[in-house]
């Protein structure tokens, strides 16, 4: 992961599954694959806490999140169990 100009980055395999959305023809990621990576990488560590769940709450309560689609990609980065105990809490 890189910083640069306020800009955050990561370097992904290509050939891994990411959920994007397009908006104004650029491809930026959604707010499935954000929400998971908040969850699961390691760089974003510090809101893996009690957190974690405030972010969860006020984004489901404030946004569509496509469940499925989010679930989709936690299964490929093996959290989905944890995942769904989370979403149990809030809902």
């Amino acid at each position: 992961m890189t910083c640069q100009n306020g800009l955050i980055t990561s370097s992904f395999a290509p050939w891994t599954y990411a959920p994007l959305q397009r908006i104004n023809e650029i491809s930026t990621a959604s707010l499935e694959k954000i929400l998971v990576d908040l969850f699961s990488d390691k760089e974003f560590i510090s809101f893996q806490g009690n957190e974690i769940y405030k972010i969860f709450q006020n984004a489901f309560e404030t946004y569509t999140i496509n469940e499925s689609t989010m679930l989709r990609y936690t299964d490929r980065k093996k959290k989905k169990d944890k995942i769904n105990a989370l979403l149990q809490t809030i809902k």
